[in-house]
Order: structure tokens, then sequence, then C-alpha cells
């Protein structure tokens, strides 16, 4: 717990010299000199208690920037208007987070951003099949299809260039997203249902 000003003062006036030059009153020129420094000295203190606060990601607000940089966070741009309460919450999760391989790891990821999507992978045919298993080309031993839920789409406004598309789908913080965690042989391609 820090020290308050007058703490400070009553200490700095008991380590003072033995002497008539050295006054130890409290309302002395040099008791007013010692509550002076014990201001900064108390506010210093302080900062040095909200320190240990620092120190644990969920509770951090002045490294807040920092935690986040040593995290990789934000993992794709967002807006502005995103709160501490919620910028915590992210970086928590993201310290906590443990990578998989699976589909399932990229769903839930996608799920704690809003999102509801399905993984599928299509492998090719090969011998060990049943012959009912469909024909997929060899390419699609490392390409995953995304099926994003719930379509996020605009249309096209006249102020759009001219190589927009009539409809534009809004879910690239989701792509950004998912192609920041992929594993580099695979290949997402997104597909919205509609």
């Amino acid at each position: 717990m820090a020290m308050t000003p007058e703490q400070y003062q009553q200490a700095g006036l008991a380590l003072l010299p033995i002497g008539r030059a050295w006054t130890r009153s409290p309302d002395s020129q040099l008791g007013k000199l010692m509550l002076g420094l014990g201001d900064e000295l108390a506010r210093i203190d302080g900062l040095g208690d909200r320190l240990l606060d620092e120190s644990f990601a969920e509770s951090a607000f002045m490294l807040l920037p920092d935690w986040e940089a040593f995290a990789g966070l934000p993992d794709c741009p967002t807006s502005n208007d995103t709160t501490i309460e919620n910028r915590r919450l992210a970086l928590a999760a993201k310290l906590k987070m443990t990578g998989s391989l699976c589909t399932a790891f990229f769903e839930q990821l996608a799920a704690e951003r809003g999102y509801n999507i399905k993984i599928r992978e299509y492998y090719p045919h090969h011998c060990l099949r049943t012959c009912t298993y469909p024909l997929y080309p060899e390419s699609n031993w490392w390409t995953a299809y995304v099926y994003v839920g719930a379509p996020f789409l605009h249309d096209m406004t006249v102020l759009d260039g001219v190589t927009t598309r009539l409809k534009v789908y809004d879910y690239g913080d989701l792509e950004c997203l998912l192609e920041r965690y992929r594993p580099a042989h695979i290949h997402f391609v997104y597909i919205s249902e509609d």
C-alpha cells in the first residue's frame, strides 16, 4: 500500500540531523518542503502499486498497448471504438488460446467473433474409399471450404467503383482471422450460404 504525503513528510523530518538549524515541526518551512516532496513520492509510490496490477493482462490499463503488442493483437484491423474491457477480454483469450489444426478450432474461433461457419474438406478418391465416394480433384488435398452462415452482405452503391460486385459480402475480418491461424499448406475457399 502506498504511503501518504504526510507519512513521507514525517519520514523525511525524522531523518534530519539533530540541531537548531533543522527544525522538525510540520508547520515550518522545512516541514512544508518535506510535504511538497512527499506529494511527488506518494504519487510515484501509487504508480508503483498500480504497476502490480499491470503485471496481469486481465487488469492492465497503462500497459495494455504493450500487452497487446506482446500478444500480436489486434489480430485483424478493428474499429477504434473497442472498449478497454473488450480489449482485455481479447488479450486474455489470446494468451490462453491453444491452437489446433482441426476444423473445430477454426469454427470455435469464428464463433467467438460472432460468425456461424462450417468447414468441410472434400478429399480425392482413392482405393480404400467406397465406390460411391464422389470424385474430387487432387487439389482438394490442400483446400478447405468455409461455409459462412447468416449472410453478411450489402448491395453496391453508386459511390462504389465499377469493379465492385453487385453484392458485397462483409466478412473480411473473418477471412483475416482464419487466414492468420490457418496452416500454411491449407487454402480456404469462402462460400456464403444465402
